[in-house]
């Protein structure tokens, strides 16, 4: 998708792919905000009431801060060998900011995603997340070094995925 109709416009990658709008009953015709009740993503985006199927399109502002955490950290917040494991690990809950790789890591930035990676009618909106301390206090396109642990754990998360997908595959053409 591109940001405007000018040749100089900037290309967004995008994924429609289970898309669905939240504001029509394709039955009825009517408006309404409807629940969805499709388990379908990436185990480690996926919140609870995905998994749970049944949620809103509050589940976006859940996988952004998931990202977040990636991003800031090298690893996702919630872990296991399974899918089953990462599912338990999501409905648990719990968030952890111990690692030696947070060290750096503002308060704010961290607050932010604990808002993000909560239960449903607690979790900010788009809107109120973006007008959270941590934006006003940073700049978007701010340099930042990357410690070597950030580096090695990105890594080993890619390595991780790429490993799972081909035992999916393989088990799939069993």
């Amino acid at each position: 998708m591109f940001t405007s109709k000018g040749e100089d416009a900037t290309l967004k990658l995008i994924d429609f792919g289970l898309s669905r709008s939240f504001l029509t009953n394709f039955n009825t015709g009517e408006k309404a905000l409807l629940r969805m009740k499709t388990k379908a993503g990436t185990a480690f985006f996926m919140p609870p009431e995905v998994i749970l199927k049944n949620y809103s399109s509050s589940c976006d502002m859940w996988s952004a801060g998931v990202i977040l955490f990636i991003m800031l950290s090298g690893y996702p917040p919630y872990d296991g060998e399974t899918q089953e494991e990462i599912f338990d690990s999501i409905l648990e809950g719990h968030v952890d900011f111990e690692d030696e790789s947070w060290d750096g890591v503002s308060e704010d930035a961290k607050d932010l995603i604990l808002k993000l990676l909560t239960t449903e009618d607690k979790r900010l909106s788009p809107k109120k997340a973006l007008k959270h301390n941590w934006f006003k206090t940073h700049k978007i396109n701010r340099k930042v070094e990357l410690q070597d642990i950030h580096i090695e754990r990105l890594r080993n998360f890619q390595k991780m995925k790429k490993l799972r997908k081909a035992i999916l595959t393989f088990l799939g053409k069993l």
